[in-house]
């Protein structure tokens, strides 16, 4: 049972991504509120919790997928790359969570001429 929940939150998160990228998308002349997010998704089907929604826009805040700009909810870079990509938040947020412990220098680039020298410490 306990896998079962994670899987239902895990699409739950998902789909909350999913939903800010189109809504804030469609109404770009204004700022998307969290209420707005709730409202599509909640509706007059109660078929999400409010509740549940908003711990999970905390949650896609926390790990920088969604950012408030002030003027509302919007997509950082990398909530777009995983918002457009078939990747769940939950594999992206642990991807994420790894290239963030690293240090720069851990970091190798391949260009068409050039690789950086953190090859060597390999």
């Amino acid at each position: 049972m306990q896998r079962r929940v994670a899987l239902c939150f895990e699409a739950h998160d998902t789909l909350v991504l999913r939903v800010v990228a189109e809504v804030s998308r469609r109404i770009a002349d204004r700022g998307l509120s969290p209420d707005d997010v709730v409202a599509v998704l909640a509706g007059n089907s109660n078929a999400f919790e409010p509740a549940r929604i908003a711990s999970v826009l905390a949650e896609l805040r926390q790990e920088q997928f969604v950012a408030d700009d002030g003027a509302g909810l919007r997509l950082t870079e990398l909530g777009k790359v995983v918002a457009s990509s078939g990747l769940a938040v939950r594999s992206a947020a642990r991807v994420a969570g790894v290239f963030r412990r690293l240090q720069p220098q851990q970091l190798c680039v391949r260009g068409r001429r050039t690789m950086t020298a953190c090859s060597a410490t390999r």
